[in-house]
């Protein structure tokens, strides 16, 4: 009796446990490891594949125009984001997700919101990197604002007041909420 109390007992943790992380469940498991589908794994698929759709992250990147400009990503419709030698910011990009969207900011004598982008790859090396532990993500082009959104539009909003573009105006990856991207989009003539 005791004995079934206690399998019990570990069978009801062990779902819990699932439904805490997905990762976890055996199927899952054994499908990584051995190449075994079963009715359980595509279960945890299907969880794990729910959650990735509800966190879309939001980003902003910004970059000289006389380095890497806004025609210059249209041209080449796909791009590797490296050659960031932050480390808040290089953790910003490790922290990107393959379909996060992301803001193309222009800064210096342009200052201002041009574009979207979407993460296609998450990061890996950067390639351009000859010492230290750096990354570069891969970004593809979305959209081009009908309205660039000028930094003085940006400051002169109380909706975007605590926007990292403000408070952190060095930082060249910076995360946005999805109020923040939406408003800029908004703003841009996108929405």
């Amino acid at each position: 009796m005791k004995k079934h109390k206690q399998q019990d007992r570990h069978a009801n943790q062990q779902r819990h446990r699932e439904k805490q992380n997905p990762l976890s469940a055996p199927c899952l498991r054994l499908q990584i490891g051995v190449g075994i589908i079963g009715r359980g794994c595509v279960h945890a698929r299907e969880r794990i594949h729910r959650r990735n759709i509800m966190t879309t992250q939001y980003w902003m990147v910004k970059t000289e125009p006389e380095a890497y400009s806004w025609s210059d990503f249209v041209r080449d419709k796909k791009t590797v984001w490296d050659g960031v030698r932050n480390f808040q910011a290089r953790n910003h990009l490790r922290s990107m997700k393959r379909g996060d969207r992301v803001l193309f900011y222009a800064s210096v004598t342009t200052k201002a919101v041009l574009g979207t982008a979407t993460v296609t790859k998450e990061h890996f090396p950067d390639p351009k990197a000859t010492e230290g532990d750096w990354s570069a993500v891969e970004l593809t082009i979305g959209e081009a604002l009908p309205r660039p959104v000028e930094l003085a539009t940006i400051k002169a909003e109380p909706k975007l007041a605590d926007l990292p573009l403000l408070r952190q105006s060095r930082l060249s990856v910076m995360p946005l909420t999805k109020a923040h991207f939406d408003f800029i989009l908004k703003l841009g003539g996108l929405r």
